[in-house]
């Protein structure tokens, strides 16, 4: 029996349906699905943004509510869809976390991990055992170890601009994607 392809996706988290990235996630997942029905999908969601008022990790304060709470919002989106999401565990430490989405993402064995985290210390740590993409919000960040960087439109130009001056990432590695809804010309209010 040949093996499914694989794809591991990384959020740092999932919200409402009313928050953009947890849209994108979700409306990713499901045209993988449709489009790759054989895929194996799953969501693997860090929860990056949650810390422990005894945890000083990144250099600012910042807490968000747990992905988890969004669990049934999820599942009702994605009904229909062999897709799994795998929620990490908010109450245990930062360091615990991140030791537990490594594992769990390694016992999926993923051919591909598909990230827009930024700021994950597990995603740094798969990255030489996993291919990655990684696909920006926004953000221009040549810290992100990734074998693909992808982004909408503009911000591709901008960060091909802006690689050009420092040369860190090889052009060849930034792709483009489209996102969203595009518009034929502008839309008056």
């Amino acid at each position: 029996e040949k093996k499914s392809f694989k794809i591991a996706i990384h959020y740092d988290q999932l919200l409402s349906l009313n928050h953009s990235p947890t849209k994108l996630c979700l409306d990713l997942s499901k045209n993988f699905k449709k489009y790759y029905p054989n895929f194996k999908i799953k969501i693997f969601v860090e929860d990056n943004l949650i810390i422990s008022n005894k945890e000083i990790i990144y250099p600012y304060h910042f807490s968000s509510v747990a992905s988890s709470y969004c669990k049934e919002q999820h599942k009702e989106y994605l009904k229909g869809c062999d897709v799994d999401i795998y929620y990490s565990n908010p109450c245990i430490s930062k360091q615990d976390r991140t030791n537990e989405i490594v594992r769990e993402i390694n016992k999926f064995s993923p051919h591909l991990i598909y990230t827009t985290s930024d700021l994950s210390v597990a995603r740094e740590i798969l990255y030489p055992y996993f291919p990655t993409i990684f696909l920006s919000h926004g953000e221009y960040n040549f810290s992100t170890l990734a074998d693909y960087y992808i982004y909408d439109g503009e911000l591709k130009q901008k960060f091909e601009n802006l690689n050009s001056m420092f040369n860190l990432i090889n052009p060849h590695k930034i792709l483009e994607i489209k996102t969203g809804v595009e518009f034929d010309s502008k839309v008056n209010p």
